[in-house]
């Protein structure tokens, strides 16, 4: 897999993906830190995760075809490995069915919680 996996880097304080952006990519960090944050009506942005290396972000809007439900910034220099679409589909297509509806499940939950739960 890591044949298909392009390297990115991304600047202190820049931009991975806003919230509301459709999504072509998932992330995976190498190095560095990203925030994951979402508008909360009302009353600024709300911290959901901290990921450093080896976690992953940006998977959810590829599952459901949803735009993407929060903000992405680098917190300091970093770099991730990125999966394209293409990559992802072809992977999901080889799961079976019942793995399949399982990721979408997990996904439509996460995204309901997201949504749901005031975050401070």
């Amino acid at each position: 897999m890591e044949n298909t996996l392009e390297m990115r880097s991304f600047r202190s304080g820049e931009e991975v993906f806003r919230e509301g952006d459709l999504g072509f990519e998932i992330y995976i960090v190498k190095s560095g830190l990203v925030e994951i944050s979402r508008q909360i009506e009302g009353e600024g942005r709300a911290t959901l995760a901290f990921l450093g290396e080896g976690n992953l972000f940006g998977e959810m809007a590829l599952v459901d075809r949803s735009p993407r439900s929060a903000r992405a910034v680098a917190l300091e220099d970093t770099v991730c490995f990125v999966l394209p679409e293409s990559v992802f589909r072809e992977n999901m297509a080889r799961s079976t069915p019942l793995v399949q509806d399982l990721v979408r499940m997990l996904v439509k939950r996460l995204r309901l919680t997201t949504q749901q739960v005031p975050f401070s």
